[in-house]
């Protein structure tokens, strides 16, 4: 019995390691002017140079910038409200049930690319919009929203 429970816990740890997630977006962005650091606009924006440098891995925070620089100061993760075990190689079946775009599906998964290849067997976020799964809620909070019709 004991050994089973062992089987179950690690298989749970494998299938949470494959459930990567919705990708972060960038909710502040700002635009940093040529002499401007990462760490002025940091602390510009309330946040540190550390915050800065994870969300910008691409720029370089060791000199003032010569041009105007976008930099994202700000992220947010969406919730995943619900989680699929891929059963075949894309996300296309998914799509329908889910009334999702391509784009929205890889968007929720950072480990999906853009041709929504998925490893059968692994979890996946099927959506980050609760009324998807608790559309008569959402029917009842917005009598005329698109979730009374599904």
């Amino acid at each position: 019995m004991r050994f089973l429970a062992s089987i179950i816990a690690l298989a749970t740890l494998l299938c949470i390691a494959h459930a990567a997630g919705p990708r972060s977006q960038c909710v502040y962005l700002v635009n940093a002017q040529p002499g401007d650091t990462c760490t002025s606009v940091a602390a510009g924006a309330g946040t540190d140079i550390d915050t800065v440098e994870t969300i910008n891995p691409t720029v370089d925070c060791t000199a003032p910038f010569k041009v105007l620089t976008p930099l994202c100061v700000r992220e947010y993760t969406p919730t995943c409200w619900a989680w699929v075990n891929a059963t075949e190689a894309t996300c296309d079946y998914l799509l329908p049930q889910f009334h999702l775009t391509k784009a929205q599906f890889v968007q929720n998964n950072d480990n999906v690319d853009e041709n929504c290849d998925l490893m059968i067997g692994d979890q996946y976020c099927a959506t980050t919009d609760s009324c998807e799964v608790n559309a008569a809620k959402c029917c009842e909070d917005f009598p005329d929203s698109v979730y009374c019709s599904y």
